[in-house]
Formats: structure tokens, sequence, C-alpha cells
């Protein structure tokens, strides 16, 4: 028997749906960008996708993987805006101030995830710059000059 959860019109279903195709149809356009990458759509019910993401906030919202190069599944999926969307690729450029906190607060402790989470950039540009495979030569810090 189905369970039937009322939403089968929603935004909400909409994005689960459109990201379950874009994972494992390769007939969908966009599949090469996502399924055909090794991207996979790892939630086994609407309801258990609901559960994670909830309600859409806006209409300015859309379905965004946390970790650009991770899998739909709990934990690395959000709501986002086109902008917060935009800094989430794989063309995401840092600048030198970024990069001089990235290093600064990783040395001092605060996890990769959470400086991702914090300053709204790929946990992957983090591991990038906390290992010098971007960024090579660490910036010194000067402090503020007036």
């Amino acid at each position: 028997m189905r369970i039937r959860h009322g939403m089968t019109h929603s935004p909400e279903y909409k994005a689960f749906v459109d990201a379950k195709y874009r994972c494992q149809n390769p007939n969908i356009v966009h599949y090469q960008h996502y399924g055909g990458r090794g991207i996979k759509f790892q939630f086994t019910s609407f309801q258990e996708f609901y559960a994670e993401i909830g309600p859409r906030p806006s209409k300015l919202h859309s379905l965004d993987r946390i970790e650009n190069t991770g899998h739909y599944e709990p934990g690395n999926i959000r709501w986002a805006t086109k902008a917060e969307q935009s800094r989430n690729t794989s063309r995401t450029i840092l600048d030198e101030s970024t990069v001089s906190v990235i290093r600064t607060a990783f040395a001092n402790g605060i996890k990769k995830i959470t400086l991702a989470r914090v300053l709204n950039v790929p946990i992957r540009l983090v591991r990038q710059v906390v290992t010098n495979q971007t960024w090579k030569q660490p910036i010194p810090y000067e402090g503020h000059q007036c």
C-alpha cells in the first residue's frame, strides 16, 4: 500500500522528483552534471526527504546541495536562493581576506564544515585552502592598515 502525503503538487515534491531524475535518468538534459558524474539521490521516500529539508521558505528558494560534489542525502541538502547557489559552485573564487580567515580559524580549531557554513562557501574550497591545494602561498597576516 502506498503512503499518501498530499503534497504531489507542492514545490517541495517537485524538487524531490527533479533531483531524483537528474541523478537517475540519463535521458534528462542535465543528467551529465548529476548522475553522469556520480551524484546519487539517496532518499528512499518523499517523506524522508521532506523530514530532512522541511517547507520551502519562499519562492526565491530552490533545492541545493551544501557540498556541491556530494550526494542528495541527509545533511547535504538545503533551500537556497540563487545568490547562495551561485557561491556554491566549482567556479567559486576566493579573495585574500576569505583565505586568511579560513586558515586562521582552522589553525584555531574551527572545523572545516563550520567554516564552510559560516562563510557560505563549499567545504571543498575550505579543504583546498587548508591543504594548500589552492592559494598555495599562505598569505601573511598584517592586520588592518590605516
